[in-house]
């Protein structure tokens, strides 16, 4: 019964094309706003019946191009992933990427 997501960063090289591709696999509205604030609150803000699971595929590409954006990236996503108010939440990344400690999502 849970939804799916894919979230795909492959081609992605920056803050404002993740917040992009994001709005993309959330179907978030039009007035979105391109930042992490308005990120965090549109993902608590998703209509989810029993969960939600995003495939983030790419995710490798965005770590090598543009470290700092995945980093934040991850603990938006942590964030909602541990929010215990919230439905539940997971992230599974697909593929390789950088040999780095990574978090439980």
């Amino acid at each position: 019964g849970w939804q799916v997501a894919t979230l795909s960063t492959a081609e992605v090289s920056d803050k404002a094309g993740f917040l992009r591709e994001t709005a993309r696999a959330f179907a978030f509205p039009g007035w979105f706003g391109l930042n992490w604030d308005a990120l965090d609150e549109s993902l608590g803000d998703l209509e989810i019946q029993q969960g939600m699971l995003v495939l983030w595929e790419g995710w490798g590409e965005l770590a090598q191009r543009d470290p700092g954006t995945f980093e934040v990236a991850l603990d938006v996503l942590r964030q909602r992933a541990q929010d215990p108010r919230l439905p539940p939440f997971a992230v599974l990344l697909m593929g390789g990427g950088p040999d780095q400690e990574l978090p439980l999502l």
